[in-house]
This record gives structure tokens, C-alpha cells and sequence, in this order.
């Protein structure tokens, strides 16, 4: 606390004006010694009487005269002081902070009879900041824009840069601003500071300033003011009830303890005077009642609420009595706040209801008049002009006397301004809104729920045969893909050899059209017989197709050699040379697979072992006839030898792409879920496709 005194002339009266730091935004941020010179001033100045509102609001009510402060306020704290009067000049935050109250200070000192006393208060940047949970860097630079925008050697460059303007030169600082930083630069903008309605919005410095807040805002860049540094110390806008607003209905000069917890959750109150309390329109009776009290006519007093206390004693303060002219008359309290009421004047009940917090658990709870114990049976209930008729009718049961008198009047306070009507009006449109309340709406949520996790059981069944399939599908198709390239292989070299073997040279190819796609693909056969060129099969002659599908079926034998084959008139477009490759071929493939051939040709016959033959000897009469070419081994035609052959290699398919296998699935223990079986990559599949294709 800073003092200043100046010598007074002797026998002249001397006062005193202190100022007091108030806030800012959040009253609560008031200091003790502020709070305590703020009750005991003559004469209480500020700003607005929403401050004393708010002082009400966390219990800090001035004894004093409060007023508004004037236009020439340095005169009329003057004429206070002149008066001998202690005057208390309420400020928002600090009083040195806001260069506005400097020259009232100064005019202050000028006054020689004055006498000046300083209490700091919490600073609006201070407040600011914390209420922003900003994390400030080891540098903080601060720059005050409020009265106009500084000089280029003004703005700070480095570090954590705080910046003050309000709604009159935003357009300025922040135009200023995005000069110096950069327009896409990211800023922090507080508003409403220092309270619970703060307002913390992270943007770029060309979007910061388009809404006026109607008083100061700060503007922040540099290290401390990103999200992700702010959300581990974002204490207040944590809170469960932030940026919430709460109407709270109540009477005019009543302090709850509603409006403290709903603060200290983080929610925004605004108090709702919906009655007034007032003193009784007689005074005889309340009179008649304290005299009572004092001659020790009552036995017991029951106090109904606080209002009840509050008027007790403040009629026991106009007879120059306090509270110990309770003393000996036993007392009986509704409820907490009553019994808090009481105990402010030092007075603790001896009886509260226990099964709740009204007049009739009260009357249920009451003891009964013994004329052998009790001295008295009367019982005084002072209680508002709303009659507790319930109350008095279960005393009178009990044998009580009860002199009900009135101690307060509730009246009906005066509308809430246009701003508060609104705010309820709009809450009451938006009640409207949501429409009329469904009474069973838990019994249809029970049956719905149950149908949701009937049909998530069955989905989640369907999703895993669905996963299964896919699994088993991706199985069959690597297999099926590997089987068939090991097989085309084999077949594509057999057939290079056979086609040699059956043309006496040559060569021809099987090439996949899609080697993508194996599975789909088409086949393409490409011959090239002696002397001529490579061609598709389609460009070749009848006897070279002939030889060319006879070498890709001996080719395919080699491999899967079937049972039993039967080949009508194969070799009736070849010539004799081939016709010889041709039945040396097939009596080599005889000792595997069972041959039926339907021919003309005697070479072919020849090669035979065995020679079926259909006739009719009688119409309409068919006969078999079976002779065996080799019973005997005389008569048959002799085929020359098979020419000296040698098998060429030939390599495999080219540029092939086999589907990877998907993983194994784990042998579950009981209890355990399966996992999805994750896809593999195209990446690890690759060296299985190298690997297939090198072999």
C-alpha cells in the first residue's frame, strides 16, 4: 500500500480518498485489503453500480453511501473529503495501468488538504494472460495500442508479444500488425478479460478484429500461444461449466451460494432480481413481538428463513439489543440457510429438521408442550406475510400457543432489463423448440438399444463370415494363381519341344494376354514351323494347325496325362513325313493314355495295335470287328525310327503378378477375439512375384 500525506493546518477537518483496484472482469479477483477498505468507506465512487452488484455477488457489502463517479470527479471527492468523509475510489484493475486515472492522481496531489492512499489491484494484462492460460516465453514484450497505434520502433520482434488495443484502433493495430508479422501469421485474441465470459480465439492476424468486444481486447504472437502449449494449462476454460451462461433467479438482496459454485465450475452468471424484500406494512405487531423477546414471554422462536433472522435482528439493533436477547428462549431453524443466517449473529439453533428443509418436517419434528417440564407454552414464528398455516395449525396440535407475526413482505421486483428478457425469451423459444417431453422415452430407448445390440451382434456375425470369405477367396486365388503359372510353365516348355520334335524344328510360344490378371487371362499360341516366320496360329496352314494342336495336346499330356483320348481324323491335312512324327509320337504316349483314333490313313493304321471296325453285314444290323494289328508281328508295316532329339528350356513367363497370401490366422484360446487379418502390401508381395518369376 503506497501512502501520501500532506500536512493539514491544525482544526481542520481532514478525509481521505483511497483507490482500489476492483477485478478486472471477475470480481472475486478483488484483494482482501481492498475488500476491507471498500466496506468501512463513508463514501464508495465508481464507475457503474453493475460494480456493486458485483461486489454483492461474493458477499463484499459497502456500509457507505455509493455513488456514481461524476464528469469532474477530482471535485467531487473534494467536496467529500472537505466534509471529513473517507471515500473509496473503485478502479478497474490496477490503478497505474490505465494512463486515463493518472491525472486524476495528479489533481489529487494538488489539493494540499488530501490525503491519498493506494491499494494496486490485480492488472488487466496480468488477468488477461492467466484467464488465456498463456505460456509465456523467458522474453515478454508488451505494447499499448489502446490510445493509438506506436511508431515502427515500437513493435517488438522476438519473444512473446502482447498487444493492447480496443475497438477504437483495432482496425489500425491489427493493419499494423499483419505488416509486421505477416498477414497469415497466427495470433491469440483475449476479449472479455479477465472474467468468466473471457473469450480466447486463435486465428491469423487477417482475421483477428472483424467483431467489436465493446472494451479492451489483447493480442498475442510468438512462443506460448498455440493450442497444443495452452491446453496442458488451460485451468478456467477446463472447467465442466465454461463459456456456459446461467440465469439466476433470486431475491434482490440476496447472496446464494448457487452463484459462487456455478463460478468456481467456470459458468457466466447473471443474477435475476425476481423479488424484493421489504418491512412490513405495521410496525405494531413486530414491536409488540421484540418486547416479547426481551420480558421472556416466549419459549421458543422458529425461524422459517434468513429473511426471518435478518428482521429479528435488526428490530433487536433499533432498542440498542443484538442477538443476546435470544439468550434463554430456545430456537428452531428451516434449512441451512437459515441456520448460516444464524450463526453470522452468533446464535446456533436448537432444533432442525432432519427429514428436510421445510415448515412441515419442522411441525413434524417439534416436540410436544409438556406443562411438566415446559415453563411456558407460548412460541413466537415470525415469518413473511405469506402465512404458514400448516406450521402454526401443528403447534396448536401440540398443545403450543403461537403468535404468528409478520416480520417481511416479499414484493415483486421491478421487470429485468431488455438484455435479460431477451436472453429469456430466446431460452424460452429454444425450450419450445425441443418440443413436448417424451415420457417413454426410456422404455422405447430399453427396446431400441436391445434391438441395436441384437442387430450389432448379428452384424458384427456377418462381418466376420464376410471377413472369412474374403480371406478364403484371397487363398484360393493365390493358390490357384501359383498352381496355374507352375502348370502353364511346364506345359509352355513341352509344347516349345514337342512342336520341334513333331515340325523336325522350329519353335512356339504360349504367351498370357493379361499377365495381371492370370486367372482371366486368354492364352495366345504363336508357331514358327521350318523356314518360315513366327506367326499366330490363325495365319497357319490346315496340316500346320494340326500339328501345332497335337503338340499342345501331347505338350498338356505330359503333365496331366489323361485316361483316354479319342482323335477323329486328326492327320487327314498332313502329309506322310508327318503323319510318321505323328504315330511315332503317339505310340510313345500309348503306354500312358488309351488312344482311339478315327482315321484313313494307312501309316496311321499301321502304328495301331489294335484295329475296330463298324459294318453291316444286314440292313439295318451293325457289327464290331476287332482285329489285332500286332498278334502276331508279321504283315504289319514298319515305321522308321525317331529321329535323335534334344529338349531346349525355355523361360518362364514374364512380368506375372501372383496375389500374396494373406496372413495365417492365429489358434485362438478361449476367450479370445479374432483380429482382422491385415492386407498385405503390394510392396511385400513384390519379391514373391520375382521370386516366381525367376524360377
Amino acid at each position: 500500500m503506497i501512502h501520501t500525506e500532506v500536512a493539514e493546518p491544525t482544526g481542520t477537518p481532514m478525509g481521505a480518498v483511497t483507490f482500489v483496484g476492483f477485478g478486472p472482469g471477475d470480481p472475486g479477483l478483488i484483494t482482501y485489503a481492498g475488500s476491507r477498505e471498500v466496506v468501512q468507506a463513508d463514501l464508495l465512487v465508481v464507475d457503474s453500480p453493475v460494480m456493486v452488484e458485483e461486489l454483492a455477488s461474493v458477499g463484499i457489502e459497502p456500509l457507505g453511501e455509493v455513488v456514481e463517479a461524476e464528469a469532474d470527479e477530482v471535485a467531487q471527492m473534494v467536496t467529500a473529503v472537505a466534509g471529513g468523509r473517507s471515500v473509496v475510489r473503485l478502479v478497474e484493475g490496477d490503478f497505474f495501468t490505465e494512463p486515463r486515472r493518472a491525472d486524476v492522481l495528479r489533481r489529487l496531489l494538488d489539493e494540499k488538504r488530501i490525503r491519498t492512499h493506494l491499494i494496486p489491484g490485480i492488472t488487466t494484462w496480468d488477468a488477461a494472460l492467466t484467464y488465456g492460460a498463456v505460456v509465456p516465453t523467458q522474453v515478454m514484450a508488451f505494447c499499448d495500442a489502446s490510445a493509438g497505434v506506436p511508431g515502427d520502433d515500437s513493435w517488438p520482434t522476438s519473444g512473446t508479444v502482447v498487444i493492447r488495443a480496443t475497438d477504437a484502433t483495432i482496425a489500425e493495430v491489427v493493419a499494423k500488425a499483419c505488416e509486421v508479422y505477416g498477414r497469415d501469421t497466427e495470433g491469440l485474441e483475449l476479449t472479455r478479460l479477465g472474467s468468466t465470459s473471457q473469450q480466447t480465439r486463435l486465428s491469423t492476424w487477417a482475421a483477428i478484429g472483424a467483431e467489436p468486444c465493446g472494451g479492451s481486447r489483447f493480442l498475442l504472437i510468438g512462443p506460448g500461444v498455440g493450442d497444443s502449449a495452452r491446453s496442458r494449462v488451460d485451468w478456467f476454460g477446463s472447467k465442466p461449466l465454461f463459456d456456459w451462461s446461467v440465469l439466476v433467479p433470486r431475491t434482490k438482496d440476496e447472496v446464494t451460494e448457487l452463484t459462487d459454485h456455478l463460478t468456481r465450475f467456470g459458468a457466466s452468471t447473471e443474477v435475476v432480481a425476481t423479488m424484493s424484500i421489504e418491512p412490513p406494512r405495521t410496525e405494531q405487531a413486530m414491536e409488540k413481538a421484540v418486547r416479547g423477546i426481551v420480558d421472556g414471554r416466549f419459549l421458543w422462536v422458529l425461524f422459517t428463513s434468513q429473511h426471518a433472522v435478518r428482521a429479528i435482528v435488526e428490530r433487536l439493533a433499533e432498542y440498542g439489543l443484538d442477538s443476546r436477547a435470544l439468550s434463554g428462549i430456545h430456537l428452531a431453524a428451516v434449512g441451512r440457510g437459515t441456520v448460516d443466517a444464524l450463526a453470522r449473529v452468533g446464535l446456533t439453533p436448537d432444533l432442525v429438521p432432519s427429514g428436510g428443509d421445510t415448515a412441515h418436517h419442522l411441525a413434524l419434528e417439534f416436540p410436544a408442550y409438556d406443562e411438566l417440564i415446559d415453563p411456558m407454552a407460548r412460541v413466537l414464528v415470525p415469518t413473511a406475510d405469506v402465512s404458514v398455516a400448516d406450521l402454526v395449525q401443528g403447534l396448536t396440535n401440540l398443545g403450543w400457543e403461537v403468535d404468528e407475526v409478520i416480520a417481511y413482505r416479499t414484493v415483486r421486483a421491478a421487470p429485468p432489463p431488455a438484455e435479460i428478457r431477451e436472453k429469456l425469451a430466446g431460452a424460452r423459444q429454444a425450450l419450445r423448440d425441443l418440443g413436448s417431453v417424451n415420457f417413454m422415452a426410456p422404455e422405447e430407448f430399453a427396446e431400441t438399444k436391445e434391438r441395436f445390440d441384437f442387430l450389432s451382434a448379428q452384424l458384427a456375425d456377418l462381418q466376420k463370415a464376410k471377413d472369412d470369405l474374403k480371406r478364403i477367396t484371397e487363398e484360393i486365388r493365390a493358390e490357384s494363381t501359383e498352381l496355374f503359372l507352375a502348370t502353364y510353365n511346364k506345359i509352355k516348355k513341352n509344347f516349345h519341344n514337342m512342336f520341334r520334335r513333331l515340325f523336325g524344328g522350329g519353335r512356339a510360344e504360349l504367351r498370357l494376354v493379361d499377365p495381371q490378371n492370370v486367372l482371366s487371362s486368354g492364352i495366345d499360341i504363336f508357331a514358327q514351323p521350318p523356314g518360315k516366320k513366327l506367326e499366330n496360329i490363325a495365319l497357319l496352314s490346315g496340316g500346320e494347325k494340326t500339328m501345332t494342336a497335337v503338340s499342345l495336346l501331347f505338350a498338356t499330356y505330359m503333365v496331366r496325362p489323361s485316361p483316354f483320348c479319342l482323335l477323329d481324323e486328326i492327320d487327314a491335312a498332313l502329309d506322310e513325313a508327318n503323319v510318321i512324327r505323328f504315330v511315332q509320337t503317339l505310340r510313345e504316349f500309348a503306354g500312358v493314355s488309351q488312344y482311339i483314333v478315327i482315321t484313313h490313313n494307312k501309316k496311321t493304321v499301321a502304328g495301331a495295335s489294335t484295329l475296330l471296325g463298324v459294318t453291316m453285314e444286314e440292313s439295318g444290323v451293325s457289327k464290331l470287328i476287332t482285329i489285332k494289328l500286332e498278334s502276331d508281328g508279321e504283315g504289319n508295316i514298319r515305321l522308321p525310327d525317331p529321329e535323335p532329339f534334344e529338349e531346349e528350356d525355355v523361360e518362364p513367363e514374364k512380368d506375372v503378378y501372383i496375389p500374396p497370401r494373406p496372413p495365417k490366422r492365429k489358434k485362438l484360446q478361449q476367450g479370445e477375439q479374432a483380429n482382422k487379418p491385415q492386407e498385405q502390401t503390394a510392396a511385400a508381395a513384390e519379391p514373391q512375384n520375382r521370386e516366381q518369376t525367376d524360377q
